[in-house]
């Protein structure tokens, strides 16, 4: 793929040695930033919500001090995906003409340079653009020649060498961008790594004012384990404060608050979740939690396996002959959110035929069944990056990760580097040799306290209020002065 791709580009860019000089021509208008200077990257995908959001962020870091600056793209989708778009979007709050920069004016020369390694990260972020934009897991063989594959792989190279050749000249104290996992965020986080800059990535939690950030990688990749040794005596004192949240989380959630409202029904005991599945009560259970297909948190994300349904057809083709255990794949309640081409339990079925062994339940992200119903009563717990994994621990299971999630080699899951090694670990399980350690319950739930408080912080804009009112006027309506996200917008 990269070879193909080498070819491509060189067609496209001419990897002449060296820089045209021609960062002070008038046609790029560039000049120097400063070393208080905030850039607030985004672009044109989806409903514009970044682009919004980050609008107030340049608005706020202005009257904190800072020189603020917005820097964004408008060639992120095809123009028949743009027509499709989640919601139109507009550009009324860009009026300071001044301090916000359309990178996409920026002139490309036949001299520019690109490294073998901006090579390598433009064809791996159009890979993962092209599954995400078609929000699929894994793309199919004829991906390169596909006209949004070649889309993105024009628009990623002129991103990277616009972003190269302005941030290079004028060097920001800071670089905001929204998750860092794909399209122009991706690469704007890459150039920034290449070139010192530090960079924060945003996501939104699944409360409406909780934020994910994370300096200097994607958005999902923050040092666990620096958070985990910083804040475990801390935090270990409010072990008890770690159970009362599960239980809050196992109740039905509403769209008050909440970002996401997963379980639709209530919790029930082990005999009327047994009844409801048909299940025997003499089956041991082994539970399977997927992600979205193509969401960021897994997309591109797999360790032992490359994809989720590789994953799922070698815990279908285990445990079909393991009769006394009965396998429930639960396939994230998210996929109901959004119109998704990847549909993991339709996909695992037609894998099959539609004749999985009979000891394997699939439950549909539609079906009205608590996940933490089958949690409470299973014997092992599988996950890709799904969070419900420290939960499962937190509740006494064994847990075997597979996917690069954050919590993993935090020394209270299992964590396979292959599928051998995956085998071997349930096998160890199975058989007794393997289990749940003395510890790993009460470590699950400190932990579990840091990540809601550490990594899941106060936003300054609560999301609700924000779409509520929409516009800068009325940006003090909804601003949360006691959120630690200011530290990343002023000066010092």
């Amino acid at each position: 793929m990269i070879k193909t791709t080498i070819k491509y580009l060189i067609g496209k860019i001419k990897p002449y040695h060296g820089y045209a000089k021609i960062l002070n021509s008038k046609k790029n208008n560039f000049r120097s930033g400063d070393n208080r200077e905030n850039i607030f990257f985004s672009n044109s995908v989806g409903s514009g919500f970044w682009f919004k959001y980050f609008a107030y962020h340049v608005a706020l870091s202005r009257m904190l001090g800072a020189n603020a600056v917005y820097l964004w793209t408008d060639k992120s989708l095809t123009p028949e995906l743009k027509k499709n778009c989640f919601s139109k979007w507009s550009y009324w709050f860009i009026k300071d003409k001044k301090n916000n920069i359309l990178i996409d004016n920026i002139k490309i020369n036949d001299c520019d340079v690109l490294e073998k390694d901006d090579i390598e990260v433009i064809a791996e972020t159009s890979l993962i653009d092209y599954c995400y934009l078609n929000l699929i897991e894994y793309p199919d063989r004829s991906y390169e020649s596909s006209k949004l594959y070649q889309y993105r792989i024009i628009t990623n190279t002129e991103s990277l060498i616009r972003l190269k050749k302005l941030l290079k000249y004028r060097r920001p104290k800071r670089l905001h961008i929204p998750g860092g996992a794909n399209l122009e965020n991706k690469i704007c986080l890459y150039v920034a790594m290449k070139l010192g800059i530090e960079a924060v990535t945003y996501e939104i939690g699944e409360k409406a004012g909780k934020i994910v950030t994370t300096k200097n990688n994607h958005f999902w990749k923050f040092d666990s384990k620096e958070l985990y040794l910083k804040y475990f005596n801390q935090y270990e004192k409010s072990l008890p404060d770690a159970y009362r949240v599960l239980e809050k989380r196992m109740e039905p959630r509403k769209f008050d608050d909440n970002i996401v409202a997963f379980q639709n029904t209530d919790v029930v005991d082990r005999e009327k979740i047994l009844e409801e599945l048909k299940i025997g009560k003499e089956k041991k259970i082994a539970l399977a939690c997927t992600n979205v297909a193509w969401d960021a948190a897994a997309l591109f994300m797999g360790r032992a396996f490359k994809s989720q349904i590789e994953w799922l057809i070698f815990l279908v083709e285990y445990f079909r002959e393991k009769q006394n255990w009965q396998l429930i794949i639960r396939i994230h309640p998210g996929e109901t959110l959004h119109k998704t081409n990847t549909r993991l339990g339709a996909d695992l079925v037609k894998v099959y035929n539609n004749k999985l062994p009979e000891n394997v339940k699939i439950i549909f992200p539609e079906d009205k069944i608590n996940t933490y119903s089958i949690v409470k009563y299973a014997q092992i717990g599988f996950v890709f990056t799904s969070s419900i994994g420290m939960e499962m621990v937190m509740l006494g299971l064994p847990v075997i990760t597979v996917g690069i999630v954050h919590y993993a080699e935090l020394g209270f899951t299992y964590d396979p580097i292959n599928k051998k090694d995956c085998e071997k670990t349930i096998d160890g399980l199975i058989n007794n040799s393997l289990s749940v350690g003395e510890d790993w319950a009460k470590t699950a739930g400190v932990y579990f306290n840091i990540y809601h408080a550490e990594v899941y912080k106060d936003a300054v804009w609560n999301w609700r209020d924000f779409e509520r009112y929409g516009k800068i006027a009325n940006w003090e309506k909804c601003f949360n002065k006691s959120s630690s996200i200011l530290d990343f917008l002023k000066n010092d």
